[in-house]
């Protein structure tokens, strides 16, 4: 690329062209007998790089199909695949990698498509000291050479998620703090020395939890990303789901506002700017709670989310979101497909939850069919 071409790029296309090492050309995947309307959305202008998690990675034959259907989607491939390490026992930890790998590493390749892997920073049962401590580096350094040697040496290592709750294992919240800075920050070198390219992204909750995020980050030298991920569950639908979404999600930033809530993506963003970093959304989900046992699915369609956020990211450094394309039987009911709509397959799918054609729509107009080259 020429000095020319390269004063003409937004500084996020140029953090976009940092991060992804070259990104898509215009590419649309043949999309059949898809309807008029949804082959005729576009994008308003040139979209951040968009991934999908579908799931673990069982076989490739499963994996590869699921990504396939969210592409039609959006009109291109994606960016990125996203995966979940376990966290159950340290030896899980490293073979349910390593399998999941393998079926990536298929999936892969021959595309450019990346991966965004949210590695635990401990297991349940060990606390935060121990991994401080260097007790299980070598479980980590495993995991590390997996992810490289699978050809993903600049993936995105989201790393320690959602420490400002109490739910995870590696939780900083009471006596933690110290212990979690100093697990991740041990971490995390290990992931640099396996490869320099990998990409650390830090990661707290969405609203006010059980600790204040700026009191447990690792410091600008041990992190790369700063993100957040934004699950919406049943939100109200109608007029008020704008400010729903302005008040409970975007929030208010370090000053407080009457009416909105802290720790949002407001509060990102100045986060990140006063810190110098890109910013990433590493999970979105906006579904519904729906039994899996239940045979007609509860409805949920309302394209005013996606537009309100689309929005939003347009206007900030977001140079990544992911979206859970997941099905209610692996997610405890939590359903957050849009890729089996039938705007998209021309057939009508099998479990009615997945029939959300205007939450497809609003997608793919907000995030699909690349124009950036």
């Amino acid at each position: 690329m020429r000095k020319s071409e390269i004063a003409t790029l937004s500084r996020r296309q140029l953090l976009m062209r940092g991060l992804a090492a070259g990104s898509f050309a215009t590419v649309a995947p043949a999309l059949g007998n898809v309807g008029a309307a949804l082959a005729q959305t576009t994008a308003r202008r040139a979209p951040p790089l968009v991934g999908v998690n579908v799931g673990y990675g069982m076989s490739t034959a499963k994996s590869l199909a699921d990504i396939v259907a969210f592409e039609k989607v959006i009109g291109r491939p994606v960016d990125y695949i996203s995966e979940f390490g376990a966290h159950a026992t340290w030896k899980e930890a490293v073979t349910s990698a390593a399998h999941a790998l393998r079926i990536w590493r298929s999936v892969a390749v021959g595309s450019r498509r990346r991966m965004l892997w949210h590695q635990p920073l401990t297991m349940t049962g060990t606390p935060l000291s121990a991994v401080a401590s260097g007790t299980h580096d070598d479980s980590f350094l495993a995991i590390a050479v997996n992810i490289r040697n699978a050809g993903f040496y600049d993936a995105i290592i989201n790393l320690g998620r959602d420490m400002t709750g109490e739910w995870t294992p590696w939780s900083a919240a009471g006596e933690n703090k110290a212990a979690y800075i100093s697990a991740y920050r041990r971490v995390a070198a290990i992931f640099k020395k396996v490869s320099p390219s990998f990409k650390i992204c830090w990661s707290p909750m969405r609203n006010l939890q059980a600790v204040a995020p700026e009191d447990v980050y690792p410091g600008d030298d041990h992190v790369d990303l700063v993100g957040m991920s934004i699950h919406l569950i049943s939100p109200p639908l109608g007029p008020h789901v704008q400010s729903f979404v302005e008040a409970t999600v975007i929030g208010h930033g370090a000053k407080a506002v009457e009416g909105k809530q802290p720790y949002g993506l407001a509060w990102l963003a100045e986060f990140a700017t006063a810190h110098h970093k890109p910013m990433i959304i590493p999970e979105l989900a906006i579904g519904v709670e729906v039994p899996v046992g239940q045979a007609a699915a509860a409805t949920f369609d309302d394209d005013l989310i996606i537009a309100t956020l689309a929005e939003w990211i347009d206007g900030h450094d977001v140079i990544l979101h992911v979206w859970r394309d997941v099905p209610r039987q692996d997610s405890y009911g939590l359903h957050t497909r849009i890729s089996r709509a039938s705007i998209v397959t021309n057939t009508t799918p099998e479990d009615p939850a997945d029939e959300r054609p205007r939450m497809a729509m609003a997608y793919r107009k907000a995030w699909g069919s690349r124009t950036d080259g």
